[in-house]
């Protein structure tokens, strides 16, 4: 399989800047407590030799973890996303494989990625399966007849992407901004659209299988000529969301938020609760 190798770059911190930034309090804290600033400035003459010493190495170590602590947290609140051309460059450095049809696959994917424009990017035919690109930028960009399977683009920018006869068959694209992103003859079987922006989407002529929309924003989405069926769009919001020669489940709708402009087309509104 191919693989990125940038991995820390889509690392997702979470809440890490803030355990770091209260552990970074504690450590200050206990330097006044237990060492004191005086003690190093002023030491006093009966404490100089191994007891100075001593306390000379503590204060070292802990100067050496908050040093850690601050460059840590420098990285989770300034961390750059990636760039089409940042992620053309992470996604040439791949790992090395042996059989014929991975390196052609690697082969396919630079040409490809060579073609990438500044100003309309593009990455059609591409090869991106089983690739983690969380947290990456990719929005206004037009994918065609590309190949996302089982890709992670968690919390990714996507915002005015099209995509064309994607395959974005088991692709997780939880908390991703798809806003005013547009799916045209994709195939979106298990993909994962939990807690995704997507207002303003539009969805046309896809093919959905144990499809997720479940805590996704939906605002003025529209979804076309599909079956939701089997799909799930439990505590969604779905206000002004058009399903217009679309058939929906009546059950995958728990909890769902509409309001008056919610259209569910020749459908019967389905079931908000159980």
């Amino acid at each position: 399989m191919i693989e990125g190798s940038r991995q820390f770059r889509g690392f997702d911190f979470g809440y890490f800047k803030y355990v770091a930034i209260v552990l970074v309090v504690l450590a200050i804290i206990m330097s006044v407590l237990f060492f004191g600033f005086s003690d190093l400035f002023e030491p006093d003459p009966a404490e100089i030799g191994e007891g100075l010493t001593i306390e000379l190495i503590g204060l070292t170590l802990e100067f050496l973890i908050l040093v850690f602590l601050l460059v840590m947290i420098k990285k989770a609140l300034f961390m750059e996303r990636r760039t089409p051309y940042e992620l053309q460059l992470d996604l040439l450095e791949i790992k090395e494989e042996s059989d014929a049809d991975s390196m052609d696959c690697k082969r396919q994917m630079i040409f490809e990625l060579s073609r990438i424009n500044a100003s309309t990017p593009r990455l059609d035919n591409a090869v991106l399966s089983g690739l983690n690109l969380s947290n990456s930028r990719l929005d206004r960009t037009t994918m065609r007849d590309t190949k996302l399977v089982d890709t992670q683009l968690f919390g990714s920018d996507l915002s005015e992407t099209v995509f064309v006869d994607c395959d974005l068959t088991g692709a997780d694209l939880s908390r991703a901004n798809l806003q005013r992103c547009v799916f045209e003859g994709c195939v979106l079987t298990r993909t994962t659209f939990m807690s995704a922006y997507l207002n303003g989407a539009v969805f046309y002529q896809c093919k959905y299988e144990s499809t997720k929309f479940d805590c996704a924003s939906l605002r003025d989405a529209e979804f076309r000529s599909g079956n939701l069926e089997d799909a799930s769009f439990e505590q969604a919001c779905i206000a002004g969301t058009c399903f217009s020669d679309t058939k929906i489940s009546g059950r995958g709708f728990w909890k769902a938020i509409t309001d008056c402009r919610t259209n569910f087309g020749e459908n019967e509104p389905p079931s908000l609760t159980w």
